[in-house]
Parts: C-alpha cells; structure tokens; sequence
C-alpha cells in the first residue's frame, strides 16, 4: 500500500462560523498561534475545542452544533487550529510516520494545555487515541475530554421532551470499549430525557475499511447484522460516531430505512435552541 501525503489539509480554511456564533462567545485561533510568545486573555469560563479531521471536513454539522451547545450554555469556545493526530496513519500501520505527525501534534497539545482551559473533542477514535495509541508509543500528551465528559460535569437545563418514547444511542465502537459511552445516559438525564444505549457490533466502517471498494461485501454485512435492525422509522436514534454516521447514510438506501440518524450533539443543540426560544 502506498500512503499519499496530504500536506495540504492542515491549511485548509476552517469552518465558516456565522457572525452569530462569533458574538456568542467563539474565537477562533489561526495557526499563528504556535508562534505567539504571548498568551491571549480569555473569559474565565472557556473551553478549547480539537478540530479533527472528520468534524471539519466531512460533518462540519456536527462542529457547529457543538459551538452552538456550549455557546447555549454560556461558554466561551477557543477553536483550536486545525492539525492532524495521525490516527489514519496507525490503522493502516505507517507507524514511523504515525510517530513523527503525532510528536508534531504533541507539541501543540502542550502548548494549548499551557493556556490552563480545558482542551475539549468530538470524535472518540480520534480523542481516545491520545490516550491509548499516544501513550504506546512513548508519546506524552495533556489531558484532552470528549465533549460528553466535561458535559457530564456542568450544570444543564431540563430540556422539553417526549419521555414516553425514549431516544437511543448507538455509540461507536472505541467509545463502548472505552467505557465512555454511558456518559451520555448521564448527561441526557440530567437534562430531564430518557436515553438507552444500544449494545451492538460495528457498523462496518471501522475508519477508511468501509470506504475501500476490496471491503465492501464485509462492510455492507456488518451493517445489516448489527445495525439495521435498530433503524426502523419508529424509532429515535443518535448515534455519536461521525463515521458510524457516514455509514448509515451510505447503507439506508440499501436497506430501505427511513430513519433520521444523528449525533447527540445534533440533537443537543437543536433542543436547546428550542428551550431558548
């Protein structure tokens, strides 16, 4: 296999955040950052939230719920430049290179850390890399959460909502290992919803697997073996792995499923907004 560099993509523009969010409270820092010797002043409740590389290309929807989340709860949000973990290169076992993007990142997780505000993520096979792949290889990182473990944490509005017909969440394989998944039972019930998980197998993407064209077969089985069942119209599910989400929506048509499928941040932000307004 022959791994083609994408030097590219950490320059990429980040998100297009709407005048709206930026007056809530977002700011959004360049990469002229890592060469500032001077630290901005920031309001005292903030959070720093990890672009990867999921969130800002392929599911920017669920990056913008997510500053609209913590913007609804009055946090400042310091978007951090975007720049890569290397994850992509361990799976497919580029491990020198792995090595050398991820002591790049290292180094500017540290230099986020020194702000001494909590350092948030989204995608759990990116954030819990840090913590088992990182490690492994002799890599020391600062302490980074998944958003749903500062969430947890926070005082949340009771938000309005049908209990007689629960919501349900399927939760991406390493966030289920990790045992970080019953998080969000937590956090949904302290804003006054009822959320089950659902114990199931992989939904066949495991990362770029699902994506090659040699994998397809397998994939499309995992899908409807662990998967499809749990989707039909009548029920409310919110999945938190982005390409758990990439998934269904390549396999509905396939399946002939109808249901909306969306992240809990997703869902999160929309019941907020509501609550608000």
């Amino acid at each position: 296999m022959r791994m083609i560099s994408l030097p590219g993509l950490e320059r990429l523009p980040a998100v297009s955040f709407s005048p709206t969010l930026q007056r809530d409270g977002v700011t959004c820092l360049d990469h002229s950052f890592w060469t500032h010797q001077k630290w901005p002043d920031f309001p005292k409740k903030s959070v720093i939230l990890l672009q990867d590389m999921l969130s800002k290309t392929m599911h920017s929807d669920i990056q913008m719920a997510t500053l609209k989340v913590l913007s609804l709860l009055c946090v400042h949000v310091i978007v951090a430049p975007y720049f890569p973990l290397g994850k992509p290169l361990l799976v497919k076992g580029f491990i020198t290179p792995f090595k050398e993007e991820a002591g790049r990142s290292s180094k500017k997780l540290h230099r986020l850390a020194a702000l001494n505000i909590p350092i948030l993520g989204i995608e759990p096979s990116m954030i819990l890399a840090l913590r088992d792949d990182y490690p492994e290889y002799g890599i020391d990182v600062p302490e980074v959460h998944l958003i749903q473990e500062w969430l947890v944490h926070q005082s949340l509005p009771q938000l309005k909502g049908d209990n007689d017909d629960p919501l349900q969440l399927i939760p991406h394989c390493s966030e289920a290992q990790a045992g970080v998944s019953v998080l969000w039972e937590q956090v949904f019930k302290q804003c006054g919803q009822s959320l089950t998980l659902i114990q199931t197998g992989c939904c066949g993407m495991a990362g770029s697997f699902g994506l090659e064209k040699s994998h397809r077969r397998v994939s499309e089985g995992c899908f409807t073996r662990f998967w499809a069942d749990h989707l039909d119209q009548s029920k409310r599910v919110l999945a938190s792995g982005m390409s758990c989400l990439e998934q269904v929506k390549r396999q509905k048509k396939r399946c002939g499923i109808d249901a909306k499928v969306v992240h809990p941040l997703v869902y999160l932000a929309e019941a907020l907004y509501t609550l608000k307004t």
